[in-house]
């Protein structure tokens, strides 16, 4: 008990958003990064905590095991008369969904 105890006190903000508004069960799912970010951001801020740059949130994510990279994404707002604005690019999280209970 102490043990988990101990453990629940030293997890970072990060890994407590992760914990408490992150769905990790399925290897497949995804988030792209700057959705995590604003919402991770959120939640430091209901916490009374400061900011986090996204490079230190990036690194701590990627130091924690989770993988980031790119995935191409339909681009709803494109423009009909380029062909090539189909498909954007963005920083993906692979592992972590967002739960759909947060914000």
């Amino acid at each position: 008990e102490r043990m988990k105890n101990y453990q629940e006190v030293s997890k970072t903000m990060l890994e407590r958003f992760i914990d408490e508004k992150c769905d990790i069960t399925d290897s497949e799912s995804f988030t792209p990064f700057d959705d995590f970010y604003v919402k991770f951001l959120k939640y430091l801020k209901d916490n009374n905590r400061e900011d986090i740059s996204k490079i230190k949130v990036s690194k701590e994510l990627r130091n924690d095991g989770w993988e980031i990279k790119h995935k191409n994404y339909k681009n709803n707002q494109m423009n009909l008369r380029d062909e090539n604005a189909n498909w954007i690019i963005k920083n993906t999280i692979f592992g972590i969904k967002i739960s759909n209970n947060t914000l």
